[in-house]
């Protein structure tokens, strides 16, 4: 529920903020990232590196990403992880993410690759990312066709990708990733 609410606070904001870009380029402008960037810092949902910086041209690792919505769904404090299980072979209990992985896996968001690793250090590409924040909004049950054919589709529907359309295989940077959340922060959750 707190995280319901936290999310339809950030929402309203969204809303409120009357922010309507119309970039459908394949890759966004800077300003564009800025934009969402600096919104997603205001409340929380992105931190900026020790120096302050957003650095929104580094690219984001699997591991980073998923850390990242566990954060956003406010999972990180609010669940506990102890009785949850991790059974990628690539990902040791000593591994920083750990946690946040156990919390994504139970909680139906990411899922790995058929040979049993997740491959944390891989960069996060732009079907991973969508696949991971239409799981979030709970769309996941309303998918149909084959991945990510069914999740670009379904990420459309939902204007998830209204600012930002590139191809499903291109690594993102945190630039794109805070266009793509921001944009998802209007979607309503597929409660079922």
């Amino acid at each position: 529920m707190k995280k319901h609410i936290i999310l339809f606070t950030i929402t309203l904001l969204v809303i409120s903020n009357s922010l309507t870009f119309n970039v459908h380029a394949t890759s966004a402008n800077t300003e564009l990232q800025n934009t969402c960037a600096n919104f997603l810092k205001k409340y929380d949902v992105i931190s900026g590196y020790p120096d302050g910086s957003l650095k929104l041209n580094n690219y984001l690792t699997r591991a980073e990403f998923t850390t990242l919505i566990i954060r956003l769904m406010n999972y990180d404090t609010s669940i506990d992880t102890k009785n949850y299980s991790l059974d990628f072979q690539d990902i040791k209990s000593t591994h920083w993410a750990y946690n946040n992985l156990k919390i994504a896996v139970n909680k139906n968001l990411i899922s790995g690759y058929l040979d049993k690793t997740f491959r944390p250090n891989n960069k996060v590409n732009y079907a991973e990312a969508l696949t991971i924040i239409i799981n979030a909004l709970g769309y996941s049950k309303s998918l149909t066709g084959t991945w990510p054919d069914n999740v670009l589709t379904m990420s459309k529907t939902l204007n998830i990708t209204k600012n930002l359309t590139l191809d499903k295989s291109t690594s993102l940077t945190r630039g794109e990733i805070c266009i793509l959340l921001y944009d998802a922060l209007t979607v309503n959750f597929n409660n079922y």
